[in-house]
């Protein structure tokens, strides 16, 4: 059965992995249900925390779906009620072992970009699934993964708040800064015991079931592309091989737009591994940089290009909580062109 078929289908081809992520996504919401000013600043002076605590578990506890970008609005909604002045939420990489941050405030690019904690390590700080708090001698276990330059300032006290749920850490919210650091981690851990039910369910329907089929999906780097197109071309019985051009930049725009937290390079990936995910019965996908990539693989004659994409664009809107419909840039190409025109 071509993809074409599987993407308007019924019943057929229930355990391919386009089959299951379609079915994991539930249902659109609304454009902009649930949304609030990303922008709004954190307030200064004084913090009253009960005021804090209980805005922050209406808001959380009346949350809608918002996708595979759940944790940047997660992260938003923890920012402007907890006042995190610096901090990031990190999530695990779709197919790796290593938690990075999704969407932060008050980290340099640097440190942005440093900080990739490998699961090992992640599941020894979280290794209670309660509130951390690292401080002296303990934030050795942090010092790999923060700036490597010796003279940036380090934080004194990190709190750790994980979210887990059926005993998986999805998420974990580090805080550099603050008011809520000079509470105890007792109070903490009640804190988070309040909403990380409801923020883990978020996480587990928004991104962990759409990505739970992409442990074996590649993302081809362009430096790959001769390497893919001979290994299609070395087939058996090849076909005539296409190629089509997509860009995502009108999407990323969007979600950009609704995330003012979320990390371009991070949302990137995420986007091509649902990509990938999402066409791996039928094409190769080859990313060519600058939110462009190529799917590479024999031609159907049932499958019409401008429908897949077209398709293609309306799940990830689905999957990622935006609208309205946003029509994705693709062009086909001759497959031998993409070489000389590198």
């Amino acid at each position: 059965m071509g993809l074409l078929e599987r993407l308007t289908a019924t019943d057929h081809d229930k355990d391919s992995p386009f089959a299951r992520v379609l079915q994991m996504r539930g249902p659109a919401s609304p454009a902009g249900e649930g949304l609030f000013s990303s922008d709004s600043p954190v307030p200064g002076g004084a913090v009253d925390t009960r005021a804090a605590v209980r805005a922050l578990l209406r808001e959380v506890h009346r949350q809608h779906e918002f996708g595979i970008a759940t944790p940047s609005h997660l992260f938003s909604i923890l920012h402007r009620h907890l006042h995190v002045t610096s901090g990031a939420i990190l999530v695990r990489e779709p197919g790796r072992s290593t938690y990075v941050p999704i969407a932060a405030a008050g980290i340099d690019p640097q440190t942005r970009s440093h900080m990739r904690i490998p699961l090992e390590t992640m599941n020894l700080i979280c290794a209670d699934a309660g509130a951390v708090i690292l401080q002296g001698p303990e934030l050795a276990v942090l010092e790999p993964y923060l700036a490597t330059d010796a003279a940036a300032p380090r934080p004194a006290r990190v709190a750790v708040l994980p979210f887990f749920y059926n005993r998986e850490n999805l998420a974990t919210l580090l805080v550099f800064d603050s008011p809520f650091l000079d509470l105890s981690v007792e109070v903490l851990d009640v804190l988070l015991g309040a909403f990380s039910e409801r923020a883990g369910y978020l996480l587990f329907d928004g991104r962990q079931k759409p990505f739970s089929a992409a442990e074996n999906v590649t993302v081809h780097e362009a430096t790959e592309l001769e390497t893919v197109l001979a290994g299609l071309s070395s087939d058996p019985s090849p076909g005539d091989l296409v190629a089509v051009k997509v860009s995502l930049t009108p999407l990323l725009r969007v979600i950009e737009s609704l995330h003012k937290h979320l990390d371009r390079r991070y949302l990137l990936n995420d986007v091509l591994a649902t990509c990938a995910l999402l066409t791996t019965d039928q094409y190769s996908l080859v990313t060519l940089g600058e939110g462009e990539f190529v799917l590479l693989g024999e031609r159907n004659p049932r499958l019409d290009t401008e429908l897949l994409v077209q398709l293609l664009g309306t799940t990830l809107q689905q999957l990622f909580g935006v609208g309205p419909t946003i029509a994705l840039q693709f062009k086909s190409l001759d497959p031998d062109s993409l070489l000389s025109d590198r």
